[in-house]
């Protein structure tokens, strides 16, 4: 609180211990009038000693009128004053603090922050404002800002040191919420950015190939050849359509707006679908199906848990040698179904094991050798964890991989 507001704010209250004075002393400026003529100062001292009274009285209204805590204490550490709100923010009455020493207040992580300060007192040197922690009487730590200023005595020796503790505790919250509404944006930033420009960049190929196949018609005029254009360009429609429900799953996702509409299936059954599906697009990897379940039934979203199936049989087929097999196998334990998808690619370094259910997450050394928008297993993983299970994956460098997810059993009654 600045002083001339606190001077404004005690004046009337100054005013009056003035007036009373003034009237105190005017007998005794008659009585001592004649001897203060012959000294040759009249009114000196009556004047200096009112002028102290008032100085000392301006500064108790100042001290108790503060809204931040004012404490003096001496070289040592002990406490010699303690004002309202040196009570309000520290939760000790004043009784309880006078001569008691400072380092009560001192978190003992900050300690050599104590002993520095009292230090620098000691030298005559000002401490400049700093924000630190103190000790609250319930044991709490307190974000504060402090002001410390050596106090001198008349014969310019540093007795002690006057401090100004402010409590920062609402501007600390704001920092932090700020912190992290700025950590959220450049979140937000930077899925933007990945988000346009992989979807760009996949957009574009399907696009592509499918401009040609047009032009590729009106071309030629024969009618098989049409006919074989017309089926490749209805492919690339189909791929841009995956492409763009994808990404509108990470929307959604990055909204919390991804349904999920639970109902009781064979787990089991989903899986052989899938496989079915899996040999009439490709026909070009031995699909191989193994289990010893006698039941698989699961309560999930069928067409998710769908949609996770076949991303994990779609990147099998993608990164394992044509011919090869693959092998998707059922078990289970007391509480969940547990699906393996097994393939004879080139694996997966361990390093980016991590990493691979990220967001946009391509492993490098293989984005050259097959399309994609390293989002399929990210989808996926979330799909299983709202759901309650959960996804990995083992393998080594050269071996193929091995990809897991479990669901929740639907347990008897």
């Amino acid at each position: 609180m600045r002083i001339e507001y606190l001077m404004e704010k005690n004046l009337e209250h100054l005013k009056t211990i003035v007036s009373e004075k003034t009237q105190k002393n005017k007998s005794r400026a008659v009585n001592n009038n004649k001897k203060s003529v012959e000294m040759g100062f009249l009114g000196t001292s009556a004047d200096k000693h009112d002028q102290d009274e008032l100085k000392m009285a301006t500064l108790a209204a100042i001290v108790n009128s503060s809204d931040d805590a004012i404490i003096s204490k001496t070289l040592d550490g002990r406490i010699m004053s303690w004002n309202k709100a040196a009570e309000k923010l520290f939760g000790y009455a004043e009784e309880d603090m006078l001569d008691q020493n400072i380092r009560v207040l001192t978190p003992a992580s900050r300690i050599d922050e104590q002993r520095l300060i009292l230090e620098k007192i000691s030298r005559g040197e000002h401490v400049a404002p700093f924000e630190t922690t103190r000790l609250h009487a319930n044991g709490s730590e307190i974000p504060v800002s402090l002001t410390i200023s050596p106090i001198v005595n008349s014969q310019g020796q540093v007795v002690g040191a006057s401090k100004i503790v402010r409590d920062i505790t609402v501007q600390t919250q704001i920092n932090q919420q700020m912190e992290t509404y700025r950590h959220r944006l450049e979140a937000l930033n930077k899925f933007k950015d990945d988000f346009l420009m992989t979807a760009s960049h996949e957009l574009k190929t399907p696009l592509m190939v499918l401009k040609w196949y047009m032009q590729s018609m009106d071309a030629k005029k024969d009618e098989n050849h049409r006919q074989l254009m017309k089926q490749r360009a209805m492919q690339q429609i189909d791929k841009l359509y995956d492409l763009m429900g994808e990404l509108l799953d990470v929307a959604k996702l990055k909204s919390k707006k991804l349904l999920i509409k639970p109902s009781i299936f064979n787990l089991e059954t989903l899986l052989l679908d899938c496989i079915h599906h899996m040999d009439i697009v490709f026909n070009s990897h031995e699909i191989v199906y193994e289990t010893n379940c006698l039941e698989s039934l699961i309560n999930a979203d069928r067409i998710r848990v769908e949609q996770v199936v076949i991303n994990l049989l779609t990147n099998a087929v993608k990164y394992s040698p044509k011919s090869s097999r693959i092998t998707v196998l059922l078990k289970e334990d007391p509480r969940f179904f547990i699906v393996k998808v097994k393939d004879q690619g080139k694996g997966i370094p361990r390093k980016y094991h991590k990493k691979i259910f990220g967001r946009f997450f391509r492993i490098p050394e293989h984005e050259n050798q097959t399309a994609g928008m390293g989002i399929g297993l990210y989808v996926s993983n979330e799909i299983i964890k709202r759901h309650g299970g959960k996804m990995w994956l083992t393998c080594e460098d050269d071996i193929g991989c091995d990809f897991y997810f479990c669901l929740p059993k639907v347990l008897p009654f």
